[in-house]
């Protein structure tokens, strides 16, 4: 679904005009007293120019606003026939007042005039309308994946351009959306074109956006993982900084390593890849490790994700893409504990008696995967009978 941005209510623009000089004064000429005291509102979105105020009773009770183009000559006993009049339209007096809306015919950059009844001369007012010539995104190609968004910037040019809005669509809202802002949601894996279109002129420019899906690893409760650090889209990899995102719950970060080919420096979850000059890459490279240790306590099997979130990236990693690290989904598999491995440190000692010896006392508690560890005949007790059998296995 298309959607405007607006910047404003609308462009417009109020000037005060006072009409200074009576019907038959030729131009230039001002009278001693004004025969109307108008407010000129345009609305460079819309094309229309609202006129509003007070008019001398000498004008009678329907009087003809005129707008003439910046091309108007001076013509004034022509206007009815003049490709310079922008528009005309009847206004009726009530109570010395007008106020009447008047669509252009015709939109010009430069200055227009408004005057009533023919030639009465009063002061141009700016319109200075400037046409779009085209837009521009912060840009080219972006990745995702579903549920990530980002946001496009689009700028209508030149700089100075009246109307500066655009209207953003997407090619395939099944693959993203984007709302009226820029904000770019990824639904599902594929690829779309993401559009802003000058309201002024149609003018386009598309952001080729690619949603893909998680990278997916699986790892045992207690068991080393190691996830990839893939930048995507990424025009100069060395200086590119980043940061990892992770359920502490479930995971403990052991290490950043680089790939051979990178350098990396880290500190706690930040790291700055370093790559050789001029190394970029449009698509997809892996720069370097984060290795994890899945909780040896998990209870059961959980999922968890890894993910990465690109900081402090200079003009030349932005253009003409945003650069984009993959996320990893880590799938965690409970794994049983060891019989008789109480204190869950990979091995079964006297250490493992004595703690369950105190819990059965009364002095310590036991999670329940503890308890599991503890039930070494599995009879779904836990007494002293186990304590026996542990102290028997470590000798």
């Amino acid at each position: 679904m298309r959607q405007a941005i607006k910047k404003a209510s609308s462009l417009a623009v109020s000037i005060i005009l006072m009409l200074m000089v009576a019907l038959s004064v030729p131009l230039g000429i001002l009278a001693e007293e004004p025969l109307a005291a108008l407010t000129v509102v345009t609305d460079f979105e819309a094309k229309t120019v609202q006129v509003t105020g007070t008019v001398d009773a000498s004008l009678g009770d329907e009087v003809s606003v005129f707008i003439l183009t910046p091309a108007f000559g001076g013509d004034f006993d022509h206007l009815l026939d003049s490709p310079e009049v922008a528009a005309m339209e009847q206004a009726i007096v009530v109570d010395g007042t007008i106020d009447i809306t008047i669509p252009l015919l015709t939109v010009l950059e430069g200055s227009y005039y408004v005057c009533l009844n023919g030639p009465t001369v009063l002061e141009r007012f700016a319109f200075d309308y400037v046409a779009a010539t085209g837009v521009a995104l912060d840009r080219a190609a972006a990745t995702l994946t579903p549920g990530k968004s980002t946001k496009l910037a689009a700028s209508v040019l030149p700089e100075d351009a009246t109307v500066g809005e655009v209207v953003w669509a997407s090619e395939d809202e099944g693959v993203a959306t984007v709302d009226e802002n820029g904000v770019v949601t990824a639904v599902a894996p594929g690829t779309t074109a993401i559009t802003a279109e000058t309201v002024d002129g149609g003018l386009t420019a598309a952001c080729a956006l690619t949603v893909r899906t998680a990278l997916s690893m699986t790892v045992g409760t207690g068991e080393t993982v190691i996830v990839p650090i893939t930048a995507a889209d990424c025009v100069k990899l060395s200086g590119l900084r980043g940061t990892i995102q992770y359920d502490e719950s479930a995971l403990t970060l052991q290490s950043l390593t680089a790939k051979k080919g990178f350098s990396l420096v880290s500190e706690g979850n930040r790291f700055v890849i370093i790559a050789p000059d001029g190394a970029g890459v449009t698509g997809e490279v892996v720069v370097g490790y984060a290795v994890f240790a899945a909780k040896a306590d998990l209870m059961y099997d959980e999922t968890t994700l890894v993910d990465f979130s690109v900081i402090n990236a200079n003009s030349e990693n932005l253009a003409p893409a945003t650069p984009f690290i993959l996320p990893v989904e880590v799938k965690i598999t409970s794994v049983p504990p060891m019989r008789g491995d109480v204190n869950l440190d990979g091995r079964v000692d006297v250490s493992d008696a004595i703690m369950l010896m105190q819990y059965l006392a009364g002095s310590r508690t036991l999670d329940e995967r503890q308890l599991k560890a503890a039930d070494v005949n599995a009879d779904s007790k836990v007494n002293i009978g186990d304590v026996t059998i542990i102290m028997q296995m470590c000798l």
